[in-house]
């Protein structure tokens, strides 16, 4: 199992830079990279080769402000990916990839963000794609999304 610090070279390294230029559909295809670019602090059950992080090393390893600017240019690239424009408008057809395997990578990018004090970059993403819920059949727990339950999930560990 690869930790906290394997991360941190992950970042350093070109593999990160790579998964940036991916295109549309190799972002689509592949299942491997979204572990890496938005890690958690809970196993894959998809991918057992990716990072698995504590938020204490995270927070305080000496690059964490590299990692915070990183992980909001990952953000970027899925926010495109979905078709989440930047006037807060969305491209239909690809914000409706929420409804599949797309939304499993949305919960986990709400809690990475989360974990990297990226908390109003997560709440902001939360809420748009709420607001939007007409276009998507959305997976709930309780009464709230999926998404919801991530991000209140990520808070309490941040607070523990």
């Amino acid at each position: 199992m690869f930790g906290t610090e394997e991360y941190y070279q992950f970042l350093n390294s070109g593999e990160w830079e790579t998964i940036m230029g991916y295109n549309e559909n190799q972002l689509e295809s592949s299942h491997t990279f979204i572990q890496w670019i938005f890690p958690t602090t809970k196993p894959s059950q998809f991918n057992n080769r990716c990072p698995v992080i504590t938020v204490k090393e995270l927070r305080t390893h000496p690059d964490f402000i590299n990692a915070k600017l990183k992980m909001k240019v990952s953000l970027s690239l899925m926010k495109k990916h979905w078709g989440i424009r930047t006037d807060d408008t969305v491209d239909i057809p690809k914000f409706k990839r929420l409804n599949g395997h797309n939304g499993l990578r949305m919960s986990r990018v709400i809690q990475s963000l989360v974990y990297h004090d990226l908390i109003d970059e997560a709440l902001n993403l939360l809420e748009f794609v709420k607001s939007k819920l007409e276009n998507l059949n959305v997976r709930k727990e309780n009464g709230i999304t999926i998404w919801e339950c991530r991000f209140n999930e990520a808070k309490c560990e941040i607070l523990a």
